[in-house]
């Protein structure tokens, strides 16, 4: 009674977190003097004194890489060897963890001046002529260059600070005259400045990381206690340090995956395209990579996302609040960044594993701090599935693979333009009846320019391209041979401005547009004896316009909002037909009165709307924030299908007559507390969200092929609400989080017709609904290079609608199901288990390597995916019945995973 199961293997990742310490300037303060005939290399002096005295030394290799010193520094104490040592180069031993680790002394801030250590800040000659003055200046990471963001400089006696914005600058005014500066920064040395304000001036930092912190991780932000002081709330901002610290899945990082594991975020199960977020369907989730978005963000129907991550530098995932420069999506947006800021020399990574296997390349580029980056990823999984013990898997095949590509060119000191490339093509046969292959092409140009001290701008050209392919030929009906394709395509130009007000303020204004261009779906036979005919549907073109302003604002130092507005116009464009029907009448072919044509880029129909946005932040203590926020967003292109469980091969729609944008409304509030000097944040965060016009399928609609598409979907209404329960520990030899989240999400018609009814118009769950969702996720660093890792996933099993009669009629059986989505699947609950050992950290191995060994599905635990009703022959296993309920199992045992990453 149990259906033939389908396995997935699931490889994990983990990349070694290392002490990366190079420099591009001279370390050496005096002329080297040659040693004599006695002389050993400096690497191997420090080799011995290593096994001499049992204790590790870091450093750079390049460092000594040509020096030579005495032999009998051996003979002397390891402190005393080390200044001898180290006594002419600029550089000092600093201890971690009983390791020593060399590094250079830090270079001194560029300033105008200095008096007695004391920076002077504008020129002395106007000293006198100004009551307060303007502090303004660029943070940096000292050996690599890269601006910081959210760095806090800090006047001690005023109590006033700010921090660096998203390229590293920083404005402070203050009184003239002597102040106390402190920089302060996660992961890096605190510093301090005196400084001697005369008039409004210039001052650049660089700073160093801090080595005691080397293990620290943050999800949320830089700054420690970012989820305090920020405006903003069901923000998550990761770089690329964080990214390493992800939990892994199919044997890499997947930033996709890893988010469903926070608050207020679900999927479906271990299969299957998209998220979902605060009672949002998974198109209502706008997912750029460079500023273009994807419309299908997974590879193999969901077994991994579709983004190579080791290409990615960070992301910014925004659950509520969203900002007036985001648009078209109505849930969330996740805004994905490739490159590496510091690529100073040529590097060569990735990773091999059960499934697939990941190569990327970076290169510097003859400009400054230009570089290009490649990354690719294949597929080689059909081994596996010939070889399972299941005979329609033995004849299926899956496969994928995807190429990517980002360039950064400084044009000048002001200006740089990024370049970014992608494609992506996957291929999935079952039982060779239906073969799936979908593509997806993304591309774009970025210009970034800084117009002024205060002004900047970017300006984004960029291209997304979606296209799928079905084939079903099924060997008992040749003549039924068929092929279906459809595509999309998405083009888009966008201009933002950024105006740095003050360290409290910024505002920023742009304009968005965007060219729709559908293709439904074109049949067509395949193989010589189908006598399938062909059969197109007509293009779909549609343009969308927006213009928005948004304004974040310090109104006292407890109290900050950000206030945007954007406005948008929508029009669906000819070639094409508006169908219209009786009036007062069910929206059916029976009551279609007449038909309208329209030529090309003739307007069909027209929308437009208001967007308002507001959050508002007020901080109780410097551990403690109360934040609420609200938006508007209309949404003019949805996924539609009339299956339970969304496919690469379900249908993008476009607004129109009769399917009017669907339009979301969020309110969400939320209070933020840390602990122990923001070493545990919790925050609890709840939502309404109310939704109008939402495309639902009729009751046994026809969605593919369908050239009268507004007679098989219905709008709706709906809501969704939840609480959201999140505690981290992100740093120390222990961390990880617990996120448990409730919420509900409903859907009903209105119409008072009742063949376009669903479930009489009652509230229905949503296809996602789980009103429970619990994730543990835990970490110990059991040695310096073994740790090990555990995620436990507990939540509702989702809706379902169910046959609940059968009989026969005219010697065939009928069968009557279920309201929609009336009975729930059972609950879904999974252990995942990994230790994983880290090859050598010694900043002079050139490669470097790591293991993983993960042990997915623990305990076994058969969770149910989904239910099929499928034809069968009577027995005594199928009780006699010629239809039967299947239950169907993606992981259904304990499934042991090991993985390889390397870095040269």
């Amino acid at each position: 009674m149990m259906p033939s199961v389908k396995y997935s293997l699931f490889r994990v990742t983990v990349v070694v977190m290392f002490i990366t310490l190079v420099t591009d300037f001279n370390l050496f303060s005096r002329e080297y003097q040659k040693p004599g005939n006695d002389a050993v290399p400096v690497i191997e002096i420090l080799k011995k004194l290593q096994d001499i005295h049992s204790v590790r030394i870091f450093y750079d290799y390049n460092w000594f890489i040509n020096d030579s010193v005495s032999s009998a520094m051996l003979s002397l104490p390891l402190e005393k060897a080390l200044d001898e040592l180290l006594s002419w180069r600029k550089m000092e031993v600093t201890t971690f963890n009983h390791d020593l680790i060399i590094l250079p002394l830090e270079e001194p801030a560029r300033v105008a001046d200095r008096t007695g250590g004391q920076v002077v800040v504008g020129n002395p000659y106007e000293y006198g002529k100004y009551t307060n003055a303007e502090i303004t200046g660029k943070i940096v990471d000292l050996l690599t260059g890269d601006e910081l963001i959210g760095v806090i400089i800090y006047a001690d006696e005023l109590k006033k600070g700010t921090t660096t914005d998203q390229n590293g600058n920083f404005s402070l005014e203050l009184p003239v005259g002597d102040h106390q500066l402190t920089i302060s920064y996660m992961g890096y040395q605190t510093n301090s400045r005196n400084i001697r304000l005369v008039a409004p001036g210039r001052m650049d930092i660089n700073l160093l990381e801090d080595s005691q912190l080397l293990e620290e991780v943050t999800i949320y932000a830089k700054r420690e206690d970012a989820n305090i002081s920020s405006t903003r709330m069901s923000l998550i901002t990761m770089d690329s340090r964080t990214l390493y610290r992800l939990p892994t899945s199919i044997g890499e990082k997947d930033v996709l995956k890893s988010l469903t594991l926070l608050p207020g975020v679900q999927t479906i199960g271990e299969f299957g395209t998209g998220f979902h977020v605060r009672g949002g369907s998974a198109d209502q989730n706008l997912i750029l990579v460079e500023g273009v978005p994807v419309f299908n963000s997974s590879h193999l129907f969901g077994l991994t996302s579709l983004i190579n991550p080791d290409m990615v530098s960070d992301i910014t995932f925004i659950t509520g609040g969203i900002p007036a420069r985001y648009g078209e999506r109505s849930s969330s947006v996740m805004d994905i960044r490739l490159g590496d800021s510091n690529v100073d020399k040529v590097d060569l990574s990735g990773g091999i594993g059960l499934l697939n296997s990941r190569l990327t390349f970076k290169t510097p580029l003859p400009l400054n701090n230009g570089y290009i980056m490649l990354g690719g990823r294949s597929s080689y999984s059909n081994w596996l599935l010939n070889r399972m013990p299941d005979e329609d898997l033995m004849q299926s095949s899956a496969q994928f693979y995807d190429l990517s590509g980002v360039a950064f060119l400084p044009v000048s000191q002001s200006n740089s333009i990024t370049l970014f490339g992608y494609h992506s093509k996957d291929g999935f046969a079952f039982s060779d009846d239906e073969r799936y292959n979908y593509e997806s092409t993304l591309a774009s140009l970025r210009w970034n320019s800084i117009l002024s001290e205060k002004l900047s701008s970017t300006m984004l050209i960029g291209h997304s391209g979606y296209f799928y392919n079905v084939n079903d030929s099924s060997d008992f009906n040749p003549d039924n041979y068929f092929g279906l394709k459809s595509k999309i395509n998405y083009n888009t130009f966008k201009w933002n401005f950024n105006y740095y007000v003050n360290s409290g303020s910024n505002i920023e204004a742009g304009l968005n547009g965007v060219h729709y261009n559908v293709e439904p779906g074109t049949r067509y036979p395949d193989g010589p004896q189908s006598t399938i005919t062909r059969m197109k549907l007509m293009q779909e073109n549609a343009i969308e316009v927006a213009g928005y302003i948004n304004g974040d604002f310090q109104i006292t130092q407890d109290i900050s909002s950000e206030i945007g507005l954007r406005y948008t116009r929508y029009f669906r464009l000819g070639p094409g037909d508006n169908r219209l029907y009786q009036e007062n009448q069910p929206v059916i072919p029976s009551t279609l009165n007449e038909t309208v044509s329209y030529e090309e880029n003739e307007v069909m129909a027209d929308f437009s709307g208001f967007e308002p946005r507001a959050s508002l932040r007020y901080q109780f203590t410097p551990t403690a924030s109360l934040k609420m926020s609200y938006y508007r967003i209309n949404q003019y292109i949805n996924l539609v299908s009339n299956t339970s469980l969304p496919t690469p091969a379900d249908l993008w729609y476009l607004s129109n007559k009769h399917q009017p944008p669907m339009q979301t409304d969020q309110f969400a509030l939320g209070y933020f507390r840390n602990f122990n000097d923001n070493s545990i944040e919790t925050s609890v965060e709840v939502y309404y969200k109310n939704m109008r016009n939402i495309p639902e399928p009729r009751n046994n609609a026809l969605i593919i092929l369908n050239p009268a598409l507004e007679t098989a979907i219905i709008s709706t209404k709906g809501y969704s609400y939840g609480a959201e329960l999140y505690v981290r520990k992100p740093a120390g030899k222990y961390n990880g989080w617990v996120s448990y989240t409730y919420s509900q999400s409903k859907r009903r018609t209105y119409t008072p017709f009742i063949n376009e009814q669903i479930n009489s118009n009652n509230y229905f769950p949503a296809y996602f609904d789980k009103p429970h969702n619990l994730i543990v996720n835990a970490s110990v660093q059991l040695k310096r290079r073994w740790r090990a890792g555990s995620t436990f996933s507990y939540s509702t099993g989702r809706p379902v609608t169910l046959p609940e009669l059968g009989f026969f009629h005219d010697g065939g059986m009928l069968i009557y199901f279920s309201d929609r989505n009336k009975y729930r699947l059972p609950d879904y609950h999974r252990l995942d288990l990994s230790i994983s050992f880290d090859g050598s950290l010694r900043i002079h191995h050139r490669w470097r390597s790591s293991w993983t060994l993960s042990l997915v599905n623990v305990y076994g635990r058969k969770n149910v995916y989904s239910t099929f009703y499928e034809k069968t022959e009577r027995s005594r296993h199928t009780n006699y019945q010629e239809y039967s309920l299947y239950k169907m199992y993606i992981i259904s045992r304990p499934l042991p995973t090991l993985t390889y990453n390397f870095t040269f």
